[in-house]
């Protein structure tokens, strides 16, 4: 019987990571599922926990606090829609913590789960960006991929299929860092061909804070990667990683600058955003083209996230009303633009405040302490926060289920590795 509810834990799992990049359904399933297990281990079989591993909750306080800000939200039913949107980044980190005995010696094989979706995810978004048109249409006519994929002149780069091109991106960008760790971990040159695909894919895609949080955390993956590897160098012990950050820097750097210039589909995405950012500062565009431009239309959401906050800076809105109070400041400029939503710091400040986001800002210094604590697992750590810290600069990451389920998933794994 043990056998078998191992199995079954484990089925889940593995269907809960591969299924991020295919099917939020599945992956809704297969967390219900556990949860359950989870409860039942707890009530019924009085399984004894590790009270002393709380540290895998890191990922659930910003959960706590968006509940917290409940308490003067005044929108109760946006309040609990939000919750319901941001419940993955508690209820995984507990299923981790509760499970997390059938988990032993399995947790690289749901990472390797997750790459695999990722791959044929992106896999049937080539395939199906390039088939001809009644081809597509015949293909969408049941509605089985999303409405927005046919192909469409005004879009840049490819369309995922199966979730939205944001999502993927961010989710190729892991499936990066992860194919590089696993790689010099297991010393498998399979795994380090991987990094070369899915850095390609995330090229193809577009998705630019994805892009550019990925060749942010490829610099510190790789730099703790060479000075642990180097480490008995003489140079290496001086500097500890100072040279290889630095050298690394330049070189990833360079890649970009080069990815901007000479890259066809990648200088013509950076140079429509160069073009609109001329067009918006020397007011030379017509009203009708700024739901178009995307790099204004980013702009101005920081430009109204931030008035929201000078409003209310210290408790924030309260996650239930932030979405009423920043239309508020959209109808108050002169741009007729919907709202989005493109800084997840805006969108925590603006929620709960600057010291409850403070807060949430030492719960990440906390866990990078425990990574270092930690050195088998300290490149992929530190990388895995450095690609959030900077994808939550242009994009509200979290604002989607699908990301707040893989965020949760692959951090409580990562601090489950801590002993």
């Amino acid at each position: 019987m043990e056998k078998h509810k191992k199995q079954i834990i484990i089925v889940l799992f593995g269907l809960l990571a591969i299924g991020l990049a295919i099917s939020k359904a599945i992956c809704s399933l297969a967390e219900v599922c556990l949860f359950i297990i989870a409860i039942f281990e707890i009530v019924y079989v009085k399984k004894e926990l590790n009270k002393s591993k709380f540290y895998l909750f890191i990922p659930s306080v910003l959960f706590i606090i968006y509940a917290l800000s409940g308490l003067y939200s005044l929108n109760y039913n946006s309040f609990f829609i939000q919750l319901k949107v941001h419940s993955p980044l508690i209820i995984i980190p507990f299923l981790v913590w509760a499970l997390n005995d059938y988990l032993e010696k399995k947790k690289e094989k749901l990472i390797i789960l997750f790459i695999i979706g990722t791959i044929f995810s992106f896999s049937c978004t080539v395939i199906y960006t390039y088939l001809p048109m009644n081809w597509i249409e015949r293909l969408n006519n049941p509605k089985l991929f999303l409405p927005h994929t046919l192909n469409s002149p005004g879009l840049f780069g490819m369309t995922s299929i199966f979730i939205d091109r944001i999502q993927l991106s961010n989710l190729i960008g892991i499936s990066t860092l992860f194919s590089i760790y696993l790689g010099f971990k297991r010393k498998n040159y399979f795994f380090l061909f991987l990094p070369i695909i899915l850095f390609v894919s995330s090229l193809l895609l577009g998705g630019r804070g994805g892009q550019i949080a990925l060749f942010v955390a490829l610099i510190f993956i790789l730099s703790i990667i060479i000075t642990q590897k180097l480490k008995h160098y003489w140079i290496i012990q001086k500097t500890y990683f100072l040279i290889p950050l630095t050298l690394i820097s330049i070189i990833i750097t360079l890649l970009f600058l080069f990815s901007i210039k000479n890259v066809p589909f990648i200088k013509e995405r950076y140079s429509q955003h160069n073009y609109e950012i001329k067009m918006f500062e020397t007011k030379q565009y017509k009203p009708e083209d700024l739901i178009n431009f995307t790099s204004v239309r980013r702009i101005i959401s920081w430009e109204n996230g931030i008035k929201l906050i000078k409003k209310h800076p210290i408790f924030g809105t309260g996650i239930g009303d932030y979405e009423e109070e920043l239309k508020k400041e959209y109808d108050t400029d002169n741009y007729n633009l919907p709202i989005n939503h493109h800084s997840q710091y805006l969108f925590i400040i603006g929620s709960v405040g600057i010291f409850i986001f403070i807060i949430y800002l030492l719960s990440l210094l906390y866990a990078s302490f425990l990574f270092f604590k930690q050195k088998e697992i300290l490149p992929i750590g530190i990388a895995f926060l450095m690609f959030y810290l900077v994808a939550f600069i242009p994009d509200a990451v979290l604002l989607r289920q699908v990301d707040c389920m893989s965020y949760s998933l692959f951090f409580s794994l990562l601090l489950s590795k801590i002993k």
